[in-house]
């Protein structure tokens, strides 16, 4: 019974929570398909390399403070990270292309099935997930 008085009463932050993270979630996927479609070779690159370190670094700071870090050493973000190292630092090296093709268009694409990702706007943590798993396929892809 205490349970659910106290779900009652922090229900209003709850509730504008969902709002600021559904409108965030619209605003980053709408950001995401205008840049990818008006500068697809030019300033997309540059936006994933500031977008998905800084949605990653939220993530690890709210692991951080629930005790879950751990679950960031996941072949996932380390998927993520070659990614963003091809795209800021070696964009020229073919082997380097290779890799990051294949963990982005294999294992990450492969999960991003096996672990349901949906973009459900209002929750903030499958918006990470889905910039974990989909979006470097896609931006991948975007390099072929």
């Amino acid at each position: 019974m205490q349970r659910v008085k106290e779900y009652t009463e922090s229900t209003p932050f709850l509730k504008l929570y969902d709002k600021l993270a559904f409108n965030l979630g619209v605003f980053i996927f709408g950001l995401f398909a205008y840049i990818m479609g008006r500068w697809p070779n030019d300033h997309f690159y540059t936006f994933y390399n500031i977008f998905v370190p800084l949605l990653v670094f939220i993530r690890f700071v709210n692991y951080k403070r629930n005790k879950w870090h751990y679950f960031l050493l996941d072949f996932c973000y380390f998927g993520g990270v070659i990614v963003v190292i091809f795209f800021a630092f070696m964009p020229k090296s073919q082997m380097m292309y290779r890799v990051s093709f294949f963990y982005a268009n294999g294992a990450l694409g492969v999960a991003t099935f096996a672990f349901s990702n949906a973009l459900i706007f209002h929750k903030f943590d499958n918006i990470i997930s889905l910039v974990t798993h989909p979006v470097p396929l896609t931006a991948m892809w975007n390099v072929r």
